[in-house]
């Protein structure tokens, strides 16, 4: 891994990874995700859309790879268990606070967009949809997602935990045939998986976009 000598200075350096012994590497795709996980030290690459295996067609994923960095890189082809998500791509994953827990909302596939929200267990390696409170968000493609923490208010007989949120912003998408852009910004929190939409949005609101 490369490491920057100086202010301003920074450089590439291309990392030479194993392969699974049974399954290769990911064969050449965009549109996936990519998450580090520190409990388990690893890179978590979901879904995208690409190449297929044999190099012969084009395919949309739901594989789960694993790869561990430095010196000994090395992919993995992850055996998952439980609700494995549909195959997707231009969703978003977003590492949650724990460390060992990645959400994945959204995404399209063959022209369908989701609105679908799955958890996994990184270090169980098991997939479960998570069925939330409220109304999500339309579904979409293309969008953003940010873990998002709220500190409570300062008092020093108050023992409230921070609170977390993943924030959805924009995209491209809509339900049934219809599709549009989006600018609309949706909470999910996290200590009651409730969606909620952020009607009074304060402030000039950019342009619908993806």
């Amino acid at each position: 891994m490369a490491t920057a000598k100086k202010l301003g200075e920074v450089s590439w350096a291309h990392l030479e990874c194993k392969e699974d012994k049974n399954n290769g590497a990911p064969s050449p795709r965009s549109g996936h995700s990519i998450n580090y996980s520190p409990v388990i030290s690893r890179a978590i690459v979901f879904g995208g859309c690409g190449i297929s295996g044999d190099g012969q067609s084009q395919q949309v994923f739901n594989e789960t790879w694993f790869l561990e960095p430095g010196e000994s890189a090395a992919w993995g082809l992850v055996d998952v268990m439980g609700d494995v998500p549909a195959a997707r791509w231009r969703h978003t994953a977003t590492l949650l606070p724990s460390g060992d827990n990645l959400l994945v909302f959204g995404g399209l596939s063959k022209g369908k967009r989701f609105n679908d929200t799955y958890v996994l267990d990184v270090q169980k390696c098991e997939w479960n949809i998570k069925e939330c409170n409220g109304t999500p968000p339309p579904p979409r493609s293309h969008h953003t997602a940010n873990l998002v923490k709220f500190d409570p208010e300062e008092d020093a007989e108050a023992e409230e935990q921070p609170k977390y949120k993943v924030c959805i912003v924009g995209g491209y998408g809509g339900p049934g045939t219809t599709r549009d852009f989006y600018i609309d910004v949706h909470m999910l929190e996290l200590d009651t998986w409730t969606w909620n939409r952020i009607a009074n949005v304060r402030g000039p609101s950019p342009r619908p976009r993806s």
